[in-house]
C-alpha cells in the first residue's frame, strides 16, 4: 500500500477524519471545516500546522472499492433469493 508524507491541506477528507478520530474530535463537517478543526489541534498540542506531516494513504479508496464490491454482492444474493 502507497504511503506518503502529506501537510495538512493535502490530506484527503477520509484521512482528515482518520487524524481527527485519533484524537477524539468531531468528524463530521465539509473538508474546510474538517481542515479547520485539526489545524487547531495542532496548534493546541503545540505543534506547527503549516510543517507538520501526516502519512497519508490509498486505503480509504481500498475500502471504498470493497464496500461497493460487497454491496453489489449483496444485491445479487437478494435477487437469487427472490427468483
Amino acid at each position: 500500500m502507497a504511503s506518503r508524507k502529506v501537510k495538512l491541506f493535502e490530506l484527503k477528507v477520509a484521512d482528515l477524519k482518520r487524524e481527527l478520530e485519533e484524537r477524539d474530535l468531531e468528524t463530521s463537517g465539509t473538508k474546510s471545516v474538517l481542515q479547520l478543526r485539526l489545524q487547531q489541534a495542532l496548534c493546541d498540542a503545540g505543534e506547527n500546522p503549516d510543517d507538520f506531516l501526516f502519512d497519508s494513504s490509498d486505503l480509504s479508496k481500498i475500502v471504498a472499492n470493497l464496500e461497493s464490491k460487497i454491496d453489489d454482492s449483496s444485491k445479487n444474493i437478494a435477487n437469487l433469493e427472490a427468483n
